[in-house]
């Protein structure tokens, strides 16, 4: 099958070209219609050119060539010697082109290609099997080529040498003299010169005497090998005439391209020829050409005004052919990202421009642009671009590229360059492994945060497996499965074992507390926090480091380190001038403003002043990178004839708020709270953010990058405090008061106690001791401890850390300085308020509150049934009452954390074991459903969009909000009963028909009503039997209401009843989805290994059923899959039962442990482990407009 490269130019301008106000991408001249080419004279009048075809029968021409005038006319495009049958006519350019190819290129021909160049040229030759190099134009000399360097490039099976003349998109051209050199190489070796001339007459008069601009045909040059391609669609105004050609000097170039022709199309359309005929008239076609050429002049110095007033950020190589030029945007010594700066400016402001990146990877950071347009639709589109909301735009595109040097050989630009060398040198095996990727690629996962984490957990696991392999000591070897099986469950803090820890070496015993650590909950999330903060600092290199030397110069030692956990202050100025008058705040954050591309501006930038002044400031040079001022707008113009004229209300009509036109009113006290407050309708559920300005958009960024930063330092001084205090407090207790204890197996106390601490916060539930926690059952203080550091470590994490964060922002209220707290209090209130925008562990206070409420109602549930199903089992009642009970609420707190057992799992009842299989699968789903419910992309997530229903009362608006916020509901628009507007069409219809039956003297009222109360009647029975069988439409369907007493059937208003019982809105409760995706995720997977391990432990079973039962097996992968690590264990055996398993059974157990670690997970569509970038505005942008969309519809479609 042929490989066609992706054709990024047109796919990227057939998506956007319909949806841009501002064009500034497409490259033919202006287009004119037929009363414009009337208006042109010429040799031909309109008359005579409509009367030679009006009656013309509009069939197969006699010549499938094309129309011999059509082709006469341009023959002499080139030179009067040119016959007309060494030209042919084609439906486009495009198709000239690959008709070329397609007849004189074939596998093993080597072709030479420009680059950058129309991605056509460059791909064509390689789908047919052809060699293909790349000439490289170097940007560093204007674009120019190197002769040398194509003498080079020449091999003994060299083809074709392919020229686009002028370029494309650069805007270069080949002068005379250049093509000679061309054709003294083709002729020395022979080789086909092939010259894409579609942009040919569009020609800048030249400034230079020594040398014309504008040069030949290449075919009119007197080298027979050459072949030319043009059209009408770039350069005559006709893109809509699909009329092409090529000509040749070669009748054998010819005639192959007529046998290559006759396979793609068997004619033009004749309306289209004699449209071409009729504007290639000489005189016309002229006066189109001069006139596009002056067109495309105006707006080149249009371009160059605006390059020169920003020149520290664009510059170019001015064109000096084609309606197109190649701009750079640069930052510093960085290109920015033009695939970004091209899409925000699309999807945000409607300018469309075409990213350097679509004409190859090594041309990122540059744009093409076109100069063929009306002058003031250019104007209009560079006013948006010189926008001051536009002008952070190049401060935080998504990645800012250095330039790459020669040296830099390990960089992504060189590593591709490095590719498509290979590709031109080797092609067949390039083939062959670009086939074998694509075929791979759909069987391989994405990559995202949950396939990062499989890797994490599986190569960490494998390589320390290996290590502590190879620690075993060679009296008490373990197996490499066993060991295996050790780290995994500790890397995943199950906490099952397979052999006895206490008999392990110290080594091994530190690679397992070192496990516990790396595969804590806690300690992978720091990650995510650590690695979007590190994403934010990257988009805001710049004013990141503008911040670091403001806090060494301002701040002092103390507030400086405090300012480095915050990082950057407040990103946007937006809060207004009052706030700046005060500088020791200002300066804190005018490094971080948003920056303005601006030349000479008319605006002071002294504290104080207005932005309504005009005195010019000189002090800068044109074309400098300035901060924007509070309140000030980006004045464009020029010193040229033909200044661009910005319009008055432009900035006016891209903010969505008015209050953005009247912020130099804003309070001195704004602070985040404020902000929340005046964009509360731009606030979504669960902290989505949307209709927002750039500027609010930064200043927002600049708060959450501070917040993630205070929390990252938070989190990471918990997750080390917390142990460090356990392992001391254990430590030394196990020291003073359990020598006894820990001596029975051997251990050294402090070790014991630290590696307890460890285990315990960590939640794996492993100890040193071969009796566990059983072993302190007598000893309250160390079981409390153990029970506080569970619950802090994980089980009941979010509210410990919601707690602390609370207390942290106290302690600074009271111990900062009140101007400095300003600053901080802004993160802080961002990450109690939204917390979910930066951390999967932390809820907002309303679903914190669910959470406690849901694991605590868990844990009391099983604290009571535990004392009240032990009844009379004397293992428990051995115990003294208040002890018992002690003992089973320490059990009850560990099962859904730790997993530690406190008395003997075997020993306990049936019933018990029961109950304890469903609080091990129960026990996360408080944090898996209040994670995934709080999710800023919970409705994208799930596909289901909850609408906005407008309150009818205040009053209810506190327990409505609750409700709507942590139990959202869809409306089902389509499955609604028939409202009383559709019954009232009823009822007309029927009184209609009995007036009719009135007149004709027959009564048939009694007849009526009785068939009226049979209809209702049963219609009343149907609806009450739908809404029961409503339960049986799956899971996550909640039940209709039920109807109401007062509701009952009236059979004297038909009405009454039928609306009453029509007023129930459908609901698809987003919790209930979440439970049946996670019950989905879970079920299968726990049966399926149930039937794995028990027909691999078939004889186990056979020959011991009592300890090798199955409720046993569902008993240990239930536990090892919800990592809670309780075992029933073996007769006269102190590790866990499946360390009795065989090696089969052991690698089913080691997968269903990894996978029950990735379980409590938040789905890869969730904001908090998802980096920063445009993407999460557009989506959050698009879920806001479906809701709206929605609720309207749920008022509107009231039937």
């Amino acid at each position: 099958m042929v490989k066609l490269e992706f054709f990024a130019v047109d796919h990227w301008l057939a998506e956007r070209s319909t949806s841009t106000r501002h064009n500034l991408a497409h490259t033919s001249a202006h287009p004119a219609s037929i009363s414009d080419l009337e208006a042109i004279p010429g040799q031909e009048n309109c008359d005579d050119f409509l009367s030679s075809f009006r009656s013309q029968p509009l069939d197969y021409p006699a010549d499938f060539s094309g129309l011999a005038s059509l082709r006469s006319k341009i023959a002499n495009l080139y030179s009067e010697d040119l016959p007309f049958g060494n030209v042919l006519t084609t439906a486009s350019g495009s198709l000239a082109n690959f008709i070329v190819f397609y007849a004189l290129i074939g596998p093993g021909d080597h072709v030479i290609i420009p680059s950058p160049g129309y991605p056509q040229l460059q791909a064509v030759p390689g789908s047919l099997g052809a060699e293909v190099s790349f000439w490289k134009a170097n940007p560093q000399n204007e674009w120019n080529f190197d002769f040398d360097e194509l003498e080079g490039l020449i091999k003994s099976n060299t083809k074709m040498i392919v020229i686009n003349n002028p370029l494309n998109p650069l805007g270069t051209v080949l002068s005379e003299a250049a093509l000679r050199k061309i054709i003294d190489i083709a002729r020395k070796h022979s080789i086909i010169v092939f010259s894409d001339e579609i942009y040919r007459p569009i020609f800048y008069p030249s400034s230079s005497s020594s040398e014309s601009r504008t040069p030949p045909s290449i075919i009119s040059l007197g080298y027979e090998k050459t072949v030319a391609t043009s059209a009408l669609s770039k350069s005559y105004s006709l893109a809509g005439i699909r009329i092409g050609w090529l000509a040749s000097a070669s009748q054998d170039i010819i005639d192959l391209c007529v046998n290559a022709r006759a396979y793609c199309l068997i004619a033009t359309s004749q309306l289209d020829e004699h449209v071409a005929e009729f504007a290639l008239d000489p005189k016309r076609s002229a006066s189109i050409v001069e006139q596009n050429i002056s067109q495309a002049e105006r707006n080149k110095l249009i371009v160059q005004a605006f390059i020169d007033h920003h020149s520290d950020v664009c510059s170019w190589v001015a064109p000096v052919g084609a309606a197109l030029g190649f701009m750079k945007f640069t930052r510093g010594d960085r290109l920015v990202d033009d695939l970004s700066l091209c899409k925000v400016l699309h999807e945000e402001e409607g300018v469309l421009l075409v990213p350097g990146t679509c004409f190859g990877k090594e041309y990122a950071g540059w744009v093409r642009i076109g100069l063929g347009m009306p002058s003031q639709r250019l104007r209009d589109g560079l006013e948006v671009v010189s926008s001051p909301e536009l002008a952070p735009v190049f401060v935080r595109s998504r990645h800012l590229r250095k330039p790459s040097l020669p040296s830099e050989r390990v960089s992504i630009t060189m590593a591709w360059q490095l590719w498509e060398k290979f590709k031109a040198d080797h092609p067949a095996t390039a083939d062959y492994m670009s086939e074998i990727c694509a075929a791979v690629r759909p069987y391989l996962p994405p990559v995202n945060f949950i396939t990062a984490h499989y890797a994490y957990f599986i190569c960490t696991g494998l390589i320390f497996a290996g290590i502590f392999h190879g620690l075993s000591h060679s009296a008490n070897s373990v197996s490499f499965i066993d060991s295996l099986f050790l780290v995994i469950s500790a890397f995943t803090t199950s906490g099952l074992n397979t052999v006895d820890i206490s008999k392990l070496t110290t080594a091994q015993q530190a690679i397992i507390a070192l496990m516990m650590v790396l595969g804590s909950p806690v300690f992978v999330s720091i990650f995510t926090i650590w690695l979007r903060a590190r994403v934010f600092e990257k988009r805001f290199e710049d004013i990141v480091e503008a911040e670091r030397n403001r806090r060494i110069k301002k701040t002092g030692a103390i507030v400086g380190m405090a300012g480095a956990m915050i990082g950057l202050p407040v990103m946007s100025s937006f809060k207004g001038s009052k706030r700046k008058q005060k500088k020791d705040r200002h300066e804190r954050q005018a490094e971080a403003d948003a920056f303005q591309l601006t030349g000479s501006t008319s605006h002071e930038k002294g504290h104080g002043r207005s932005h309504s002044q005009t005195t010019q400031q000189g002090s800068g040079p044109s074309g400098m990178l300035e901060p924007i001022e509070e309140g000030q707008r980006l004045g464009f113009s020029t010193s040229f004839t033909e200044p661009l004229s910005p319009k008055s209300n432009a900035a006016a009509r891209r903010r969505p708020f008015s209050r953005d036109d009247s912020r130099q009113s804003v309070s001195e006290s704004f602070d985040f709270k404020t902000f929340i407050h005046e964009n509360k309708k731009s606030v979504g559920r669960n902290g989505q953010f949307f209709d927002l300005t750039e500027e609010q958009r930064e200043y927002l960024g600049g708060v959450e990058y501070r917040a993630l930063k205070i929390l990252f330092t938070i989190v990471c001084i918990y997750f080390i405090l917390w142990q460090l205090l356990g392992a001391i407090t254990l430590g030394a207790w196990s020291y003073v008061h359990s020598q006894s204890i820990t001596a029975v197996n051997a251990q050294n106390s402090w070790w014991a106690g630290i590696f307890l601490a460890i285990s315990s916060f960590n939640n794996a539930g492993m100890t040193l001791l071969d009796a566990g926690v059983t072993a302190f059952d007598n000893d309250a203080f160390v079981l409390t401890i153990v029970t506080i550091l569970s619950l802090a470590g994980n089980a009941a994490f979010p509210a410990f850390l919601r707690a602390t964060v609370y207390f942290c922002s106290l302690v600074l209220k009271v111990s900062v300085d009140s101007d400095e707290y300003l600053v901080w209090k802004e993160a802080f209130d961002f990450i109690l308020k939204y917390p979910r925008r930066l951390y999967m562990m932390m809820f907002p206070t309303k679903a914190n509150l669910v959470f406690v409420t849901m694991f605590s109602t868990i844990a009391v549930m099983d604290w009571v049934l535990l004392l009240v199903l032990s009844i009379g089992n004397s293992a428990i009642e051995a115990y003294p009452v208040g002890k018992r009970v002690g003992l089973a609420l320490f059990q009850a707190l560990s099962i859904p954390s730790s997993g530690f057992a406190v008395v003997s799992v075997s020993s306990l009842y049936f019933d018990v074991l029961v109950l304890w299989v469903i609080v091990m699968y129960i026990s996360a789903y408080p944090e898996i459903i209040v994670m995934r419910n709080s999710n800023v992309y919970e409705e994208r997530s799930l596909g289901i969009y909850t609408t906005q229903p407008e309150k009818s009362e205040e009053s209810n608006s506190t327990l409505d909000e609750s409700a709507e916020e942590l139990l959202p509901t869809f409306e089902p628009l389509l499955s609604r009963p028939t409202s009383g507007h559709t019954l009232g069409l009823e009822k007309s219809a029927v009184s209609a028909v009995g007036a009719s039956q009135d007149k004709s003297g027959i009564s048939t009222k009694p007849i009526k009503k009785i068939a009226a109360i049979g209809r209702r009647g049963t219609s009343f029975v149907g609806k009450q039997i739908q809404s029961r069988m409503n339960n049986f439409q799956g899971v996550g369907v909640t039940a209709r209401p039920r109807l109401k007493r007062s509701a009952a059937i009236n059979f004297n208003d038909p009405n009454e009843a039928s609306e009453s019982t029509s007023t129930f809105e459908g609901h698809v409760s987003l919790v209930s989805q979440h439970l049946r995706g996670q019950l989905s995720h879970d079920i299968w997977a726990i049966a399926f290994s149930l039937f794995l391990i028990t027909l691999i432990e078939t004889s186990h079973s056979i020959a011991d059923p009592r300890s090798y039962s199955v409720f046993n097996f569902l008993f240990e992968i239930v536990s090892g899959y919800t990592n809670i690590g309780l075992s029933m264990g073996l007769p006269n055996y102190s590790f866990s039962f499946v360390g009795g398993w065989y090696t089969g059974s052991k690698l089913v157990m080691i997968i269903m442990m990894i996978r029950g670690r990735h379980r409590g997970l938040p789905v890869a569509l969730d904001h908090a482990v998802k980096l920063p970038g445009w993407d999460n505005v557009r989506k959050q942008n698009e879920d806001a407009e479906i809701r709206r969309t929605l609720s309207k519809s749920r008022t509107t479609l009231q039937f």
